[in-house]
């Protein structure tokens, strides 16, 4: 994976990306939903041992990624409803070697862009089903229905088998099974499972990106055609004097980086040519992107105080601080301490 660039092409699926799915402003499960940033691809060479030709094969031989990433997930489904320390005779002798060998080629599989969104969103669900088994309505369709089913198709598996050892079935009700972050695993373990929630990390930051793409080529579009329009309403206009005129084209007279800090001067008021609507655009996706990030959003006053004191008054508490409202209550109480201090002081010697 591309982690210290990211190669974004700007086309109409980058255009339709987002912050968020819906209006309810939750997060999107992280490597899941589209993704337009190029990748590497994958190229495999033929397998083939004789051949005539002096050919070299400069690629790997072709592997059948298909079943492999099924085994894979089978493999971890299992492991995680079936593993953990209160197994005597782990699958592999030990829970290292029975979770770190399948975690790296899930790891793999990941970063080569095999597994879809409904199978990412399975391995989701075994790491930690708390945090990421909250379907949305419109997801569980598709992706839920394929979840639900691969866990019966694992639980009835795991039935017959302890019928044909000869095992009683039991039909109390089972608790529901832990996900891998629940149980008490070895380092080496841990440490994998660091570098897969890495992996996911970095899938948050790429979704992130991409849509500030998304949104700035919107953005652009929108004040490139506001300043066409308003170019073209100057140069029809025919009554203004010299001075009118050289204050009007002065925006478009600038070289390109100071005519865009002329347009996002919004503290300008009444003299920023860029309109409100475009100005609330762009409040309102800073906002979201705070909330992305976690960065809580401050409360605005209700009455802000516009006069120089109170500028400089606000200036100076966003560098230090609001200033700490001092109470009577707590400089009583410290006085009293000392008195007590030597009341016990007192009653020791005494």
């Amino acid at each position: 994976m591309m982690n210290n660039e990211f190669i974004i092409p700007v086309t109409d699926e980058t255009r339709s990306i987002k912050l968020f799915p819906d209006e309810s402003k939750r997060h999107s499960l992280p490597g899941v939903g589209l993704s337009t940033s190029l990748k590497p691809r994958v190229n495999f060479s033929p397998v083939g041992i004789i051949n005539t030709t002096r050919h070299q094969y400069l690629y790997s031989p072709q592997i059948p990624l298909g079943i492999l990433k099924e085994k894979a997930i089978s493999m971890l489904t299992e492991a995680v409803q079936g593993g953990g320390s209160h197994i005597r005779d782990p699958v592999g002798g030990s829970l290292e070697y029975q979770f770190v060998p399948i975690l790296k080629l899930i790891a793999t599989l990941l970063i080569m862009g095999v597994l879809t969104s409904d199978e990412v969103r399975l391995i989701l669900l075994l790491i930690e089903p708390n945090v990421f088994g909250e379907a949305k309505e419109g997801e569980e369709g598709s992706g839920g229905e394929l979840v639900m089913a691969r866990e019966k198709e694992e639980v009835s598996k795991n039935e017959e088998k302890a019928v044909e050892a000869g095992e009683e079935e039991t039909k109390e009700s089972k608790p529901t099974p832990k996900g891998l972050l629940e149980k008490s695993l070895p380092e080496s373990v841990k440490r994998q499972m660091c570098e897969l929630l890495h992996y996911f990390c970095d899938c948050e930051l790429q979704h992130r990106i991409e849509s500030i793409v998304s949104f700035s080529d919107r953005f652009v579009s929108k004040l490139q055609y506001n300043q066409k329009f308003r170019y073209n309403e100057l140069m029809l206009a025919l009554n203004m004097s010299a001075a009118v005129t050289a204050k009007k084209t002065k925006e478009f007279r600038s070289p390109p980086h100071e005519q865009i800090n002329i347009l996002l001067n919004f503290s300008a008021g009444e003299d920023c040519p860029c309109p409100e609507e475009i100005q609330d655009e762009l409040k309102s996706f800073h906002e979201e992107l705070r909330l992305h990030c976690g960065i809580p959003v401050e409360e605005e006053e209700e009455e802000q105080d516009t006069s120089i004191k109170g500028r400089l008054l606000a200036l100076l508490y966003k560098i230090k601080g609001p200033p700490q409202k001092t109470e009577e209550e707590p400089a009583e109480t410290e006085q009293a301490a000392p008195s007590k201090r030597l009341l016990t002081l007192l009653r020791k010697r005494v």
